[in-house]
């Protein structure tokens, strides 16, 4: 099979250049075609750059025969790092065919709204953004025949499914849904049984389920939080790098933030008040590893695109099993052992109670080290 034999309107193949003349990869010939014929798939795959053609072809070519100026398509993502390189992807492969699209994720809201207005065909969207248009009246999704949802998995490790259901009623009834994820297991087959008919699955590759974490608990007074855990990162008890913390308010996690960069830890503080371009540098810099903690908080997390968290710690426990739920499931993507590590005090008993019971284990307490005071 050669992409010509796709059936995708010239104007389309013309995006793919060269492209256009090599043989498609695996999940691009197992999945393009039930797609393009309209069918609902599931594609299980690991993250490639042939797996984001399997996805923006069919948007150019859905959106390329709808009406102009009427949004055709919507493709979420759990994060705007990840949404730009598809609207990237969609603005590189679609300029023959003068299919419009908006990234709607971040940033002025007026400067969106005038773009809607101007119309557009295909919107590549963060659920939250996209959720705030709809409530303002800004964003119309009558016409939307496409949903694409990228990295489906993460949707639940990042509290973002409430938002989804949310979307969905916006849209037709009758629509095409494609759900892509890197990982396999039981709640994503329970996702996809709800969201699509009658589809196609399409696997490829080495995936696998979310390695398992370890959740540690340490018993700390309240006013010593900030002094037990510099004693756990100066003992070497807990990594110094790829940690993730979270604390319950924006003034605590810059406070803390603060402190462990006295302390010689090279810090990002992530807070939900950072403009656009500071965000962007504080998370550059752990990717790049100029900075190798983030201190931040579920709000301002949202959107968070970093792979590489190997550990998270809870400075403050949250309030409900499902936010603890989603903090560890940050590290779903390490390549190496994750770890939940909890500071406790007396006031968390009755949220560790309740997700040791989630968990199905008994809490696994752990004793400060013996240079904490």
């Amino acid at each position: 099979m050669i992409f010509e034999d796709l059936g995708l309107h010239p104007r389309v193949l013309a995006g793919l250049g060269a492209l256009a003349d090599e043989s498609p990869t695996p999940v691009q010939e197992l999945a393009l075609p039930p797609i393009l014929e309209g069918r609902d798939v599931l594609i299980i795959a690991p993250q490639t750059d042939g797996e984001k053609l399997v996805l923006v072809l069919p948007t150019l070519q859905h959106a390329f025969f709808g009406p102009r100026g009427r949004i055709q398509a919507v493709i979420l993502t759990p994060t705007q790092e990840l949404a730009q390189t598809i609207i990237d992807a969609i603005q590189n492969l679609g300029k023959h065919t003068r299919v419009r699209s908006l990234m709607l994720c971040d940033g002025p809201i007026p400067p969106q709204i005038e773009a809607l207005r101007n119309g557009v065909e295909v919107v590549v969207a963060c659920p939250a953004r996209l959720l705030e248009h709809l409530n303002r009246g800004s964003l119309d999704l009558s016409r939307a025949g496409l949903l694409v949802l990228k990295d489906i998995d993460r949707f639940s490790d990042m509290g973002f499914l409430p938002d989804l259901w949310r979307i969905l009623k916006a849209t037709p009834t009758e629509h095409q849904t494609l759900l892509f994820s890197t990982t396999d297991n039981e709640e994503l087959r329970k996702t996809a049984q709800t969201l699509l008919r009658e589809p196609i699955t399409v696997q490829i590759g080495e995936v696998a389920s979310a390695p398992a974490i370890t959740h540690q608990f340490y018993p700390v007074d309240a006013e010593a939080k900030t002094e037990a855990l510099l004693a756990l990162l100066d003992s070497g008890e807990i990594p110094s790098e790829a940690l993730l913390i979270f604390c319950e308010t924006r003034f605590r996690a810059r406070r803390l933030g603060e402190k462990l960069k006295h302390a010689g830890y090279a810090t990002a503080i992530l807070t939900d008040e950072l403009s656009t371009k500071r965000r962007n540098i504080a998370i550059e810099g752990f990717r790049q590893q100029t900075s190798r903690i983030i201190v931040t908080t579920d709000l301002a997390a949202q959107g968070l695109d970093v792979t590489s968290i190997a550990h998270i710690i809870n400075f403050d426990m949250p309030a409900t099993v499902e936010s603890y739920l989603h903090r560890s499931g940050r590290t779903a993507y390490s390549k190496s052992s994750s770890t939940a590590i909890n500071l406790v005090t007396s006031e968390d008993d009755e949220i560790v109670d309740a997700i040791t019971l989630e968990l199905g284990e008994r809490p696994r307490y752990r004793v400060l080290p013996q240079n904490f005071e």
